[in-house]
Formats: structure tokens, C-alpha cells, sequence
């Protein structure tokens, strides 16, 4: 396990050393890989800019394309009943204002009251985005069927403005413990979305070597043990 680094792989190096050194040791291994593996983890934000008005997401962000052809990131985050779509802000005057980036938001079919999914096949820890919603709106983070959270949304679409029907819109994190491969909009029809964001663990969505910054921190992690064991050979050597 990370960030457990044990007394068995110091003596592996090759060293004889007092309890309290070798803890100091396996502290600075175990750190350096905890902090390496906190820094793979990448978020990537669907801001839904480059969707055309009125498409579907579909499989845009999945190697695929959106209703009407158009082609995006491949993310693997797929759009589960394909009934996400897109608006752009000066195609429909006066329907939403103040969104967070970009001019195009996401929302669902005003009568649906079925869940809407976006699923993400390799996992995520995390989950946020900004909504705006009409009605009561059930959201549901789910780990291989397992419910693993649950937040009840109201109704707060234009509280604190009047400069179009959706001018209210609320940033949400939603915590949970564990891996998550789904995300479900319960009356998807009452709310609207931007900047859907998932945390992936350990790389980026299409695989990839960990980013420089993760390769400095365990160098140094490295660096800092090789110290301290090159100063208790010292010490052995003049005790």
C-alpha cells in the first residue's frame, strides 16, 4: 500500500539500522509515494463549448460524436440515454445568463423525469459541476451498482437575479468514498449543467507516464532516504 513503505524493503537496501532511523526512512519512502500518487490525479472538466447548439452530447466525449457528427476529447465518459443536450446562450435569448464559462450549457428533455447518466468505465474519485435547476433533482454516485452517494437538489434557478429564466447557478462537489464509474440525474428534465468535472485517480483518461511534477516529488523522496542512509553508513563507520 502507498504511503506504508515497510521495514522489510529498508533492509532489502541493504542496511542495519536503529528502529527509530529506519522509521524516519520508511516515512520519507512511503511519503514521496504518496504524494506522487496524489499528484497523477488528473480532473478534466466537460464544459460542453464545443458541442454544437442543440446536439446531443451522445458519445462526444466517449472517441465518438455527438448528434450531428461533431467530434470531441476522448474522456471514456459516455452519455447514457443519449438525451443530454446542448444550448448555446445567443441561439436562445433570455433562456439562461451568468453560467459559469463558455456560452453552452446541457439539460434534458423538460418532461423527462427518468434518470440521465454519464458513465466513465475507468473510474473516478470525484465529482462537481454547477446546475441550475427548476424542480427537485434526486443526483446518485454510483461504484459498480453500488450507491455510494446521494444529494436531493431544489428548485434555485433564479434566486438573487431576474436576468433570464436560468440565471442562478450553484457550484456542487459531491463527496464519496471509493471508485465511481456513474453519475445519475434522477428528473433530469429540472436541471441544467456546466462544467462537469471528474477526478481520475491515477492518469489520464487515455493512459499516459505520470506528469514531471510526480517524477521530482519521488526523486526527491528518493533523494532525501538516500541521505539518511549514507549518513548511517558514516556513523557505523566511525562508532
Amino acid at each position: 500500500m502507498l504511503g506504508s513503505f515497510e521495514p522489510g524493503m529498508v533492509r532489502a537496501l541493504g542496511l542495519s539500522l536503529k528502529p527509530a532511523r529506519r522509521a524516519a526512512i520508511s516515512l520519507l519512502l512511503g511519503g514521496s509515494l504518496m504524494m506522487a500518487a496524489s499528484a497523477n490525479a488528473v480532473t478534466v472538466t466537460l464544459d460542453f463549448d464545443s458541442i454544437a447548439d442543440q446536439a446531443y452530447v451522445n458519445q462526444f466525449y466517449n472517441g465518438g460524436t455527438d448528434s450531428f457528427g461533431g467530434s470531441g476529447p476522448n474522456y471514456g465518459v459516455q452519455s447514457i440515454n443519449n438525451t443530454a443536450r446542448a444550448y448555446e446562450a445567443s441561439a436562445h435569448p433570455g433562456l439562461f445568463s451568468n453560467n459559469p464559462s463558455g456560452s453552452t450549457i446541457i439539460s434534458f428533455p423538460m418532461m423527462n423525469t427518468n434518470p440521465n447518466n454519464f458513465m466513465v468505465a475507468a473510474g473516478f474519485t470525484g465529482v462537481s459541476f454547477y446546475y441550475n435547476t427548476t424542480g427537485t433533482v434526486t443526483v446518485s454516485v454510483y461504484g459498480s451498482l453500488e450507491l455510494l452517494a446521494q444529494i436531493v437538489l431544489t428548485s434555485q434557478r433564479n434566486d438573487g437575479c431576474d436576468d433570464s429564466f436560468a440565471c442562478n447557478w450553484t457550484f456542487l462537489n459531491i463527496p464519496f468514498i471509493g471508485t465511481a464509474d456513474q453519475i445519475a440525474f434522477g428528473n433530469a428534465g429540472s436541471i441544467a449543467l456546466d462544467d462537469l468535472s471528474f477526478v481520475f485517480p491515477d492518469s489520464p483518461p487515455s493512459g499516459g507516464i505520470p506528469e514531471p511534477a510526480s517524477w521530482a516529488m519521488m526523486v526527491a523522496g528518493f533523494g532525501l532516504a538516500g541521505a539518511a542512509m549514507r549518513r548511517t553508513r558514516r556513523e557505523a563507520a566511525t562508532g
